[in-house]
């Protein structure tokens, strides 16, 4: 009887393992760069802003961030998901 309990939940765990295991990204450097995070100091210099710009930008929700203690990260895959969301194509005239 134990063993029939103990054997039926494995089965649940390893479903579980499974689909979590099918959520994840195939390609290995997209997970890559979905997991790589830059600091506050790194932003800056990246896109040569200002310190009060990335703060305008964290106030304004346009570039989500997470604070850990005092200190700021940026997942790259963010920012450069809000570079394309506000990039304007050259219009000639």
């Amino acid at each position: 009887m134990v063993n029939l309990e103990i054997e039926n939940l494995l089965q649940q765990v390893l479903i579980k393992l499974e689909h979590i295991i099918s959520l994840m990204p195939k390609d290995g450097e997209q997970y890559e760069k979905n997991f790589q995070y830059i600091d506050n100091s790194d932003l800056i210099r990246l896109l040569k802003i200002s310190p009060r710009t990335g703060q305008e930008w964290r106030d304004r929700g346009i570039l989500p961030h997470s604070k850990i203690g005092s200190k700021l990260f940026y997942k790259l895959s963010d920012i450069e998901q809000m570079m394309m969301k506000h990039f304007n194509k050259k219009v000639n005239l």
